[in-house]
């Protein structure tokens, strides 16, 4: 099997326009970072943290790792905090359905002791009954 020639650009160099746009963008990116050292410079913080040296460096960076940090943990505390919510809505919805439950069954115990109380009612008036007619 041959393989097809790769196409070659009009020019006859292959990646002449992204290289030349990879220097354009660098061009430029060190032109914005150098525009904006400038302006930090006359910024007293920018002033004060450059006179540390290479501790600067690390400042920064721990200042970005400690904002990273605590944005992970107010999202955590936010979890957390509905993990809670939703826990105390599921406890309420249990003891509300056991109050329920208590209220029924309060309502069938009641129920079952009145008719035990009116049978024994008949009873005894009927054991009355043949009491006072068994001995007339």
């Amino acid at each position: 099997m041959t393989q097809a020639p790769a196409q070659q650009p009009k020019n006859g160099y292959p990646a002449v326009g992204k290289i030349l746009l990879a220097g354009a963008g660098a061009g430029g990116g060190l032109a914005l970072a150098l525009g904006v050292a400038e302006v930090l410079r006359t910024h007293e913080v920018f002033q004060l943290i450059s006179g540390w040296g290479p501790l600067a460096g690390l400042a920064l960076l721990g200042m970005v790792l400690v904002d990273r940090r605590l944005a992970e943990s107010a999202q955590v505390q936010r979890d957390g905090a509905v993990a809670m919510q939703s826990l105390a809505d599921s406890v309420r919805e249990i003891a509300r359905k056991d109050d329920i439950a208590e209220a029924q069954r309060d309502l069938t115990l009641n129920h079952v002791a009145y008719t035990v109380r009116r049978i024994a009612d008949r009873l005894g008036l009927e054991e009355q009954a043949k009491a006072s007619g068994g001995g007339a």
